[in-house]
């Protein structure tokens, strides 16, 4: 049996507390712990010593501290290139979202007020990609620092409905008479059933949809009218201008980024970087000059970002620079 002594319980609600400043050495010991815990009867023995403190929790550990909690949990895979991560541990860190919330916050309304039953949180860490199934059997790949929120009675209401903050590919399970709806903040997607990309990062300026196949209802701020998307056509929203973009595309080059590998033969370095500004989640900023067309041959698995664009470099008529969340690609 595990005993934890009361600096593990300070560590653990103090961590969670978006306010505090935590040094490096405890912050790794904090993620090390809840990682290290698969055993489940020595994580129901650590999450019930909370519960059995009977401390009002509410004043120190917020929503904002959980999630930054469980998306800044890295492997020693992730730290090096990108991370596919294992069933196991991807559930068992939303399994600890899930109770930590409802131990903190009771029932957790994130979506609606319609929404009364417990929601589940599933979330993944920056640097890694999960593969989730939702109780309709929709499946949904979330790209790194995303969190996607669901009611645990699905279906209630006659629909199905998330609420997504990062990247999301949705394959959406067929229901004629229960539609599925993702709520993006300005926007708002309802299907019956069909296969798309969106991206809705809270700190970027742009949010965007591409449709891979069928059909799909945006809803948005421009007015009381939903845009009907067809096959290949990308939406763009601008959240600072109000402005919205229809336009059409090659779906795939914005679809694939959950593939564990992806594989270009003679493909066009548009098309390549596109896939690299979806996979590693960086804003995509080329320069003019740059020959666009210049056709190359590569494989992008589970490479760091600097290393990837060393290899595209290396093949082709480019410089990069990452700066931030941007990768700028000027003519070399």
């Amino acid at each position: 049996m595990i005993h934890h002594t009361p600096d593990d319980y300070d560590l653990i609600v103090g961590y969670l507390g978006a306010s505090r400043d935590i040094p490096d050495e405890e912050r790794e010991k904090i993620e090390s712990w809840i990682l290290d815990h698969s055993d489940e009867h020595r994580l129901s023995e650590s999450i019930a010593r909370i519960w059995a403190s009977g401390e009002d929790m509410s004043g120190k550990v917020n929503m904002a501290g959980l999630i930054r909690l469980l998306q800044s949990i890295e492997t020693p895979a992730s730290r090096n290139g990108r991370y596919y991560s294992p069933a196991g541990i991807i559930w068992r860190v939303a399994a600890v979202a899930a109770v930590l919330t409802a131990l903190v916050f009771g029932t957790v309304n994130m979506l609606d007020n319609r929404l009364s039953a417990p929601d589940m949180m599933l979330v993944t860490a920056t640097g890694s990609v999960g593969e989730f199934t939702l109780p309709d059997g929709s499946h949904v790949w979330l790209n790194g620092g995303t969190t996607l929120v669901y009611n645990r009675d699905f279906s209630a209401g006659g629909f199905r409905k998330v609420k997504i903050d990062g990247e999301a590919y949705f394959d959406v399970a067929h229901d004629n008479d229960c539609p599925f709806i993702v709520d993006m903040d300005d926007m708002q997607i309802q299907v019956t059933g069909t296969e798309f990309d969106v991206r809705n990062y809270t700190a970027c300026r742009t949010h965007d949809i591409i449709l891979r196949e069928g059909s799909i209802n945006v809803s948005g701020p421009w007015g009381d009218k939903h845009v009907t998307m067809a096959p290949g056509e990308m939406l763009v929203f601008n959240r600072e201008t109000g402005k919205v973009m229809l336009s059409h595309t090659d779906a795939d080059n914005y679809c694939r980024w959950f593939e564990r590998f992806s594989i270009f033969d003679n493909e066009p370095l548009s098309d390549i970087l596109i896939n690299v500004s979806r996979r590693y989640g960086v804003d995509l900023k080329i320069e003019s000059g740059v020959d666009t067309s210049f056709c190359l041959s590569v494989t992008m698995g589970g490479e760091s970002l600097e290393s990837i664009m060393g290899v595209l470099s290396y093949l082709s008529p480019i410089a990069y620079e990452i700066r931030g969340n941007t990768l700028y690609v000027s003519a070399e």
